[in-house]
């Protein structure tokens, strides 16, 4: 365990369990109150498996604290410090919403003005909503579009290519109907910005954000990341064990929704200039208009209020907004293969934390947070792990009903209608691309992007998908289609839960191939 600060206990008078005692501590209350802010991360990274963290914690322009716990690697027993860097996941969408105001400062983007007028090329399967999508819509996740995440995961497709995909992929929902998480709109808006600025959108953030805030350790892609030799391994939990992940590879395309590789002492610097309305080091860097746009709520969220310390849940410009405890709150969780972080900030109480992790999944960030909240808030605890725990019983349990409904539609004792080989060859989406179908020995083997999947017989002409690199808890079944001729023409491919399977068709040899 490791700290930047060496005399971090004169500064913690804030972190104490029990605020009746807060006005008497002595010198050695602020090291008891630290020690047990410590305890309580060290237990709950043992109570849910998580390898390393880091933790920095800002107050009214400064920065009180940051910490390292854990390891960020566990085969080589490697600490983490607070230099350790860490994928952010999309804890990057407020990077791209402060560029957007970086470009609306200087008159070139307007954030009501339809991106058609930006980009021509721009269209979504909705005619209304291609003519009237702002890049305020893009950035609060109000087009209609759901997820369509197999789109952008490990593609090798260009923002360009990616946003001219979006024509082809259907609406679950009318536009600015509600709210639903969307990453491609981010990567969307990162576009805008590169073509509007006339640079890439990594270049346009390094020269106007991470440069100017001082944030040498920050980068856009694991390689870089991995260059200092002080990166945190990404991980994931299998059964009982923590296993090692392998690394997300395509960052040029998530980019702009989800691509910065930093550690706690930048990010401490980025919560600083938000909590301090667009100025860094008596440098202001965007107005304080367009710092209030972007804390600004504009959307409801529709999630449940299930806990009466949160409350008033929306979306403002990359950035969720709430109530903790009656005081605003300003967040944004990320993950990201092996990875889950959180940024949080209290303008009014002016405090601010970061939280990284280097596990796939699970709720320690959320739990240090708020923790760490209460205390300098000087309120009493919640118990936010068994809260945790309770809502991480129902997943699993929701998980099992799904498999056990999955095994109950399985038909026993059918066959295929051909011979494996029939089954074979490219099959085309207009939006998703192509899957190719192989076959080695007895197996079928499906490949879309880096995603490579065994197909295992379900029932009639339907198979399973099996992957050791995607998802095991989605139950993907991979249908096929005859024609009149009795031929196999097409394939059914559920790659969104919340509409009909994509049919992709069969391609014909002489076409020629397309990503």
């Amino acid at each position: 365990m490791y700290s930047s600060h060496d005399s971090l206990t004169d500064t913690h008078h804030a972190l104490s369990q029990d605020s009746k005692e807060k006005k008497y501590m002595t010198q050695s209350g602020k090291r008891e109150s630290l020690h047990t802010l410590e305890n309580f991360i060290t237990t709950h990274m043992e109570r849910w498996r998580t390898p390393g963290l880091a933790i920095a914690i800002i107050k009214e322009g400064e920065v009180l604290y940051t910490q390292g716990f854990g390891k960020r690697n566990l085969d080589q027993q490697l600490d983490v410090t607070p230099e350790t860097r860490f994928a952010i996941g999309s804890c990057t969408k407020a990077f791209t919403t402060s560029a957007m105001a970086l470009l609306v400062d200087e008159g070139k983007l307007d954030w009501d003005r339809p991106v058609k007028e930006y980009l021509p090329y721009f269209k979504l399967h909705d005619s209304y909503a291609s003519e009237h999508v702002t890049p305020r819509d893009l950035v609060t996740h109000r087009t209609g579009l759901p997820r369509h995440e197999l789109l952008w995961y490990t593609s090798a497709l260009s923002r360009e290519e990616l946003v001219k995909r979006l024509q082809y992929l259907p609406p679950n929902k009318s536009f600015r109907q509600g709210w639903q998480y969307q990453n491609l709109m981010y990567v969307a808006a990162g576009h805008l910005v590169e073509v509007v600025a006339g640079q890439s959108w990594e270049s346009f953030v390094q020269q106007r954000l991470f440069a100017p805030l001082g944030m040498t350790d920050s980068v856009f892609d694991a390689e870089s990341a991995r260059a200092t030799g002080n990166y945190a391994s990404p991980y994931r939990q299998v059964g009982e064990d923590l296993e090692e992940m392998q690394w997300y590879s395509n960052w040029q395309t998530l980019g702009p929704a989800g691509s910065i590789h930093t550690n706690i002492i930048d990010m401490s610097k980025w919560v600083l200039f938000h909590l301090q309305q667009g100025v860094y080091d008596r440098q202001r860097l965007i107005s304080q208009k367009q710092m209030q746009e972007m804390h600004t709520p504009q959307v409801l969220k529709p999630e449940e209020h299930k806990y009466q310390e949160l409350f008033y849940d929306s979306y403002a410009l990359g950035w969720s907004v709430n109530t903790y405890r009656g005081e605003t709150l300003v967040r944004h969780g990320g993950n990201i293969d092996g990875f889950s972080s959180l940024t949080a900030f209290m303008p009014e109480k002016q405090l601010g934390l970061v939280v990284l992790t280097n596990h796939n999944s699970g709720p320690v960030q959320s739990l240090v947070a708020y923790y760490a909240l209460d205390c300098l808030l000087e309120l009493d605890t919640v118990d936010w792990h068994t809260r945790f725990e309770q809502e991480y019983r129902l997943s699993a349990t929701e998980k099992e009903q799904r498999r056990t409904a999955h095994k109950a539609a399985h038909i026993a004792e059918t066959h295929l209608s051909h011979g494996l080989e029939a089954y074979t060859g490219v099959f085309e989406h207009p939006g998703y691309g192509c899957i190719s179908i192989t076959q080695e020995d007895t197996r079928l083997r499906l490949h879309y992007n880096e995603l490579d999947f065994e197909l295992q017989h379900y029932h009639y002409d339907s198979f399973e998908l099996r992957s050791t690199n995607y998802d095991p808890n989605v139950n993907l079944i991979c249908s096929f289609v005859t024609d009149a001729r009795g031929e196999i023409s097409s394939c059914l491919l559920p790659l969104e839960e919340s509409l009909p399977a994509f049919s992709f068709v069969r391609r014909q040899a002489e076409q020629a191939p397309t990503r």
